[in-house]
């Protein structure tokens, strides 16, 4: 809805003109700290797209895209301080509630399994190595379980 009201900028503000009962509008402080907000929020918008998709299997997709959005919020340098509170905010939920998902045993294996990954998915090699031992003793258990049943 923000990026849409800032696509249509200025036919609001030319309504706004024509109007005897002038309501209260966006100065161009709070539209530089709205442009801002966009400009953050959008890769929030993408990760939750693709994780959204019901045509593909996304599990593997999770620990990279978390990855790429703390990168991309990483690299945005608010002008505002609407949007530097913004940033921190972000940065912080995003450590705190999706921060674990490297440490998550399924979501870490999909990852470390998904060709396209490997261990380049992962934000801490610690992590990465974690995931390769859990899917090599995941597989020996398997095979030796196979073993004994022949």
């Amino acid at each position: 809805m923000m990026k849409r009201l800032l696509e249509l900028k200025d036919a609001p503000s030319i309504a706004v003109t024509t109007l005897s009962n002038l309501p209260v509008f966006l100065n161009a402080q709070e539209w530089n700290a709205l442009k801002g907000c966009v400009t953050l929020l959008t890769p929030v918008e993408l990760l939750t797209t693709v994780l959204s998709n019901e045509k593909y299997v996304t599990m593997s997709l999770v620990i990279p895209l978390i990855r790429g959005l703390q990168h991309s919020l990483k690299a945005t340098n608010p002008i505002t301080q609407t949007g530097q509170y913004l940033k921190t905010a972000l940065q912080e939920i995003i450590s705190r509630r999706l921060g674990s998902f490297e440490t998550n045993k399924i979501v870490a294996n999909a990852t470390f399994l998904d060709p396209r990954f490997k261990k380049v998915g992962f934000g801490l090699e610690e992590n990465a190595n974690n995931s390769q031992k859990w899917a090599t003793d995941e597989l020996t258990q398997l095979i030796s379980k196979k073993k004994s049943y022949c």
